[in-house]
């Protein structure tokens, strides 16, 4: 498998931690919100700690 890149720490959200960031962003979004992205560490982080909550909602 493939090892799994480092994360990176975010000022503002508690323990700097990426899926503390997205966890607060879905409970902010309504149900039919849909996330897009670009490629890059960005997507990776998206795919890793956002729960997609609708179908195509990604």
């Amino acid at each position: 498998g493939q090892a799994q890149l480092p994360e990176p720490s975010w000022h503002g959200v508690p323990d700097g931690a990426p899926a503390a960031f997205f966890e607060a962003l879905a409970g902010v979004m309504p149900p039919e919100s849909v996330v897009v992205t670009d490629a890059g560490l960005h997507q990776v982080l998206v795919r890793r700690h956002y729960r997609v909550r609708a179908p195509r909602g990604l």
